[in-house]
């Protein structure tokens, strides 16, 4: 899934993405929103405090994240 139209995603890792824009696609800009559907967040998720959990643009809940900080 990727969101807006227009953008191929040609490279994901763990923390990037390349998103090189299709012809016509919509220039993005700084706040712009992008949506990835991610393959697997296995190392990165430790650093963030919570998972926002949005369905349809609302946010349905805030899911905490046990293991926060406990790599080391």
């Amino acid at each position: 899934m990727l969101s807006p139209t227009g953008w191929t995603l040609t490279r994901l890792s763990k923390e990037h993405g390349t998103l090189p824009r299709q012809e016509g696609g919509q220039p993005l800009r700084p706040g712009d929103r992008v949506e990835i559907a991610p393959s697997h967040g296995c190392t990165t998720i430790n650093l963030h405090d919570a998972y926002t959990v949005t369905r349809k643009d609302v946010v349905e809940a805030v899911w905490p994240i046990a293991g926060r900080g406990c790599v080391r």
